[in-house]
């Protein structure tokens, strides 16, 4: 992934330097009320968004998922407290595959159940315990780009994967304060590179992992200044299109913004019931093209609603004089950039050299520099 910071700028020989701000999200509408009937909430928690738009909320202490459309009119839901198929335990959190089938951790359940989009019961997996592929109060959950799916284990301070049938494949952690221990993990992430963003509430951080379950980094501590979390410590985590870690931190009421690495760019939000205030924020997603931002607000019964745009990427780098230059950056597909290059960074007279549009998840170009002096580029993402 390309290395992200708030405010720097730099130039390095041959290596892409990445510049990136975020912006805070803009507060547009909220949906959903204190109540029982459709489309009201009992602690509004897991959120997942179709390729339509439509967004799927795990109510709580209702038992039940609802489906909403992305402005927040009410379609349909099922669910019921008990113990059958197709029925909950408090349900938690949601992930939704490119099929859109539906993954719901049913929580005092200690199991995972799977429905298709309309809500019909598919397959179900897991029961109470600490062997592989049981549970002890399933928490959040993570899908990868092969479909594998992730669930925090909290009580059991692990984390298993399981193809999307349910069969179990490996799992990582145990319980401890350590680069390789968890403590009671509760949201979960996967980046498109497969790396695993644990929301380790127990030890008040966010941990980062490989798609093997390597550490790589954490960061976080107790405290409620900036890039630290609540004594009850994070519990929603989400990926922006640029790869950003948005993390919910509930006893803190706000929401905190990170690079990739941990880095702290960020946040919103406050104790409170008004527009952009929250009271237990819990779960947070972006639309699929990254322009919305939905989070649960539990103790408010509602999902509000926020308008989010990124800052344009901005690469920069250096050629050298007499050589023809190669460089590239990953990217998402769809995304398209601006290539452009000056013969000095005095008179900030940028040329424009070619339009890129990424078709995977990396983009490059090249420059005949011939017998030219040497010349700085950048790479500007277009809207």
């Amino acid at each position: 992934m390309i290395v992200k910071y708030a405010t720097c700028l730099a130039f390095l020989a041959g290596a892409a330097i990445a510049s990136a701000q975020v912006n805070l999200p803009v507060f547009s509408f909220t949906f959903g009320t204190e109540g029982t009937n459709s489309g009201e909430f009992e602690g509004p928690v897991g959120l997942a968004i179709n390729t339509n738009g439509n967004v799927y909320v795990a109510d709580e202490n209702n038992d039940r998922v609802q489906e909403f459309t992305s402005n927040g009119v009410y379609l349909a839901q099922w669910g019921g407290l008990g113990t059958n198929s197709g029925q909950f335990d408090r349900p938690f959190d949601l992930a939704i595959d490119t099929n859109g089938n539906i993954y719901v951790s049913d929580t005092f359940n200690n199991r995972i159940q799977k429905f298709a989009s309309d809500g019909a019961f598919i397959t179900q997996w897991g029961s109470l315990g600490s062997g592989a592929g049981q549970f002890d109060e399933p928490k959040g959950l993570g899908l990868d780009t092969a479909g594998n799916l992730y669930v925090s284990d909290e009580v059991n301070s692990r984390i298993e994967e399981f193809t999307s049938d349910g069969v179990f494949i490996k799992q990582f952690g145990n319980s401890g304060p350590n680069d390789t221990q968890v403590s009671s993990p509760r949201g979960l992430a996967v980046d498109l590179n497969g790396y695993i963003y644990v929301d380790d509430a127990g030890n008040h951080r966010i941990t980062r992992y490989t798609d093997e379950g390597t550490f790589l980094t954490a960061w976080g501590s107790k405290g409620s200044g900036e890039g630290q979390f609540s004594s009850i410590g994070p519990i929603g985590i989400g990926l922006d299109n640029q790869g950003n870690v948005w993390v919910v931190d509930d006893g803190n009421n706000n929401v905190q913004a990170f690079t990739e690495n941990g880095g702290y760019l960020t946040q919103f939000g406050e104790a409170g019931t008004g527009p952009g205030q929250f009271g237990l924020p819990d779960r947070l997603i972006f639309d699929p093209i990254g322009k919305v931002l939905y989070v649960s607000d539990f103790n408010n019964n509602r999902v509000q609603v926020f308008n989010y745009s990124l800052p344009p990427t901005v690469i920069q780098t250096v050629g050298n004089a007499g050589k023809n230059f190669n460089f590239s950056w990953n990217t998402t597909p769809g995304n398209v950039y601006q290539v452009q290059y000056a013969r000095d960074l005095i008179s900030s007279n940028w040329n424009n050299l070619i339009t890129v549009t990424a078709t995977n998840y990396s983009a490059s170009a090249v420059d005949m520099i011939s017998t030219n002096s040497q010349r700085f580029y950048r790479v500007i993402q277009l809207p």
